[in-house]
């Protein structure tokens, strides 16, 4: 029971100190508040903003989880696909390596210039950063299966769908989770990202329009949202994969 409440208080005790270093900091230093607004100028934008700010994030946060789970999808079907034979891995892993390890920040613009502004440039971002991660941890979960159950199922006569079914995917499982929490994150990033270098709609966008208006208080109270968002999607995911997967925890 004290480590249930402990995982509770710890965090809200660092954030309340974090609270008052900044609110000390904005108070005695003087400091601008185009330059670092105090918390309760940010806190006055949350409060008479707050409309705005909530259908902003939500047109985001549709598009981040349309996003996500196009990508884990693929992500998934891809690594099957990979993993089918040897043949099949020696000739698209080696690009999808070099997919992986660029930088996908700089395909922004050719994303921007195939399909213009709108949803379809951003689920486009979002689905390549979840892909990836998605992907390459399935990919290490199917290659990690002990052959000695494979060779078991092959034994004993179970068709290649029974042993993915089977052996192969209950094993991946934990793998899968690892890559969905890790393609969640970029999933926000990317949405947020996509917004700010092409603003239209969408948080991001709206960031983007008070750093013109150097609205520091306005690009603070919007981080706190995508951050809000974005931790209360992880731990719902890391809740469901504690629940699925308690034989692995």
């Amino acid at each position: 029971m004290t480590q249930n409440v402990r995982r509770f208080t710890d965090p809200a005790v660092f954030v309340v100190a974090v609270v008052a270093v900044w609110w000390s900091v904005t108070e005695l230093t003087g400091i601008h508040t185009v330059l670092l607004p105090s918390p309760l100028d940010v806190w006055s934008i949350l409060s008479t903003r707050f409309g705005l700010l909530l259908t902003s994030m939500l047109d985001t946060y549709l598009v981040t989880l349309e996003g996500f789970g196009i990508g884990a999808v693929v992500g998934v079907l891809a690594a099957i696909v990979v993993s089918s034979s040897r043949r099949v891995r020696a000739a698209v892993y080696p690009f999808l390596v070099t997919l992986y390890v660029m930088p996908k920040a700089i395909l922004i613009p050719l994303f921007l210039l195939w399909f213009g502004l709108g949803d379809l440039y951003k689920l486009l971002v979002i689905v390549l950063l979840v892909f990836f991660p998605v992907c390459e941890n399935v990919t290490a979960g199917i290659r990690g299966v002990e052959r000695e159950m494979l060779e078991l199922a092959r034994i004993s006569q179970a068709t290649r769908w029974q042993i993915l079914r089977k052996v192969t995917m209950p094993y991946t499982l934990p793998f899968l989770a690892a890559g969905l929490r890790v393609g969640l994150t970029e999933a926000f990033i990317g949405a947020v990202l996509a917004e700010v270098l092409a603003p239209r709609d969408g948080i991001g966008s709206r960031i983007a329009e008070s750093v013109a208006t150097s609205n520091t208080q306005f690009i603070i109270a919007g981080i706190l949202f995508v951050a809000a968002f974005g931790i209360g999607t992880y731990f719902l995911l890391h809740s469901i994969e504690r629940r699925l997967l308690f034989w692995h925890h």
